[in-house]
């Protein structure tokens, strides 16, 4: 699994917005052919020479002075221009050069992130956004304002509502809402986690309802009732807001005897729920949500706490070629490793493997679709050399592929359990795969 300190941001990324987004195809007709038989204008940002990207990636830095989590996963824009180079230094991409920006945003401004979407969109015009952000808005900023391409991951993937407003290809690694809580429930069906359970959804963030929605379809269908559900709808900016809110929804299911809490749109609400001395088994779409909980909460005293993962192997993404290839340039610029993240852990520093993840990851889609496209490249035909692409495996997707009506690659599935003997900076493991992993279509 591709768990380790220096992950904890993508969680803090999921917990202070709302992560809901959707598949859809393209809905930007402006590139397709004239009825005269004409042929379509160039697309922004593309020349007959070079084609602009732009890339954001999270402020860190200033995430860290807040005093909410102090975390470091690398030279983001460093490390994407080292790939980009090399892209170029290999004759670009059908014979255009990558010409690149980076902007990095505000995790908690939301004025900021649409500030960095502007400059992208309208005064740089890009082709693309690659990185993306964590929240709705911003994207729709990208997709449906601007009708932008996106490949984007941070936080976590979309469900299909959200991402039917996009008027331009939106792709990334995660899997789509729909699919990653249904390769949830069945894990957690196969392994008997939830036999026999009281079963709640908490929604920790605005805009949860679709999920819950598609989480109690998708237990019904395995058999399961879903006892009790809430959102919380205080914004996380309001630290002491919100965790008041969550002990009244944490009482609420300990009041209706829940022993097995589903969280969608958060991490573990782990030190909330102790307080009110409400332990039950804990789930989560995905084990990069219940990362940063465990470096402040007391998960030890919880019966059990898990999620799918991508694989559990925890050096599968680190191995593929892909990112095989972006730690060798990254070693040929600079003369660095990119060690594991069991490595980071620890030397109690990073490498950058969090971040040449992020950046090879989104890279690597966009090249392999914009190839795909050909000479007369679009937003149509960028898109239609997204679902040519098949398998692409990733460093944040080890197994993943891409296809008509897909533009989420993630296709494997494993359930781990958080090892409550795991400490930071240890070589302990911190989560232990459980059963046997599922391929989700």
């Amino acid at each position: 699994m591709r768990i380790a300190t220096s992950r904890c941001v993508i969680a803090m990324l999921a917990l202070t917005t709302a992560l809901a987004a959707g598949c859809s195809t393209s809905k930007n007709t402006s590139t397709a052919s004239s009825s005269n038989g004409t042929q379509p204008k160039a697309a922004p940002g593309v020349t007959g020479t070079t084609i602009a990207i732009g890339f954001s990636y999270p402020d860190l830095e200033a995430l860290a002075k807040t005093g909410l989590i102090k975390t470091d996963n690398g030279p983001y824009a460093a490390l994407m221009k080292a790939i980009v180079d090399d892209v170029n230094a290999h004759g670009g991409i059908n014979g255009r050069k990558l010409t690149l920006d980076t902007q990095k945003f505000s995790i908690l401004d939301a004025t900021n992130r649409l500030a960095v979407c502007t400059k992208f969109t309208e005064d740089d015009k890009v082709f693309a956004v690659l990185g993306g952000f964590n929240d709705v808005n911003s994207s729709l900023c990208v997709v449906q304002q601007h009708a932008t391409i996106l490949v984007g991951g941070y936080g976590g993937g979309f469900d299909a509502a959200t991402l039917a407003k996009a008027r331009a290809p939106w792709a990334t690694w995660y899997p789509s809402a729909e699919r990653s809580i249904d390769a949830l429930i069945q894990l957690l069906d196969r392994n008997g986690e939830i036999k026999g359970k009281t079963i709640a959804l908490y929604g920790q963030t605005q805009g949860s309802q679709p999920l819950i929605d598609i989480a109690t379809k998708a237990l019904e269908t395995a058999g399961y009732h879903v006892t009790a559900s809430a959102i919380n709808n205080t914004p996380i900016s309001d630290a002491s807001a919100f965790n008041a809110q969550e002990k009244v929804i944490g009482q609420r299911f300990k009041d209706a005897h829940v022993d097995a809490v589903i969280v969608l749109n958060g991490t573990v609400p782990g030190t909330n729920f102790d307080a009110i001395d409400f332990h039950p088994s804990i789930f989560l779409p995905s084990t990069d949500l219940i990362t940063p909980a465990a470096f402040t909460n007391p998960l030890g005293k919880f019966p059990l706490i898990a999620g799918p993962a991508p694989s559990a192997n925890p050096d599968a993404g680190f191995n593929t070629p892909t990112m095989r290839h972006c730690r060798d340039v990254w070693k040929q610029t600079t003369g660095k490793d990119i060690k594991t993240q069991a490595q980071e852990q620890l030397l109690g520093t990073t490498t950058g493997n969090v971040g040449m993840s992020f950046a090879c990851s989104s890279l690597a889609i966009f090249v392999a679709a914009a190839e795909a496209a050909g000479a007369n490249l679009t937003d149509a035909s960028w898109e239609k050399g997204l679902e040519s692409i098949g398998s692409l495996p990733l460093p944040n997707a080890p197994v993943c592929s891409f296809g008509p009506n897909k533009p989420d690659c993630q296709d494997s599935f494993q359930l781990a359990k958080f090892n409550p003997a795991w400490k930071p900076n240890s070589s302990t493991p911190q989560y232990i795969p459980t059963g046997q992993p599922i391929t989700h279509p």
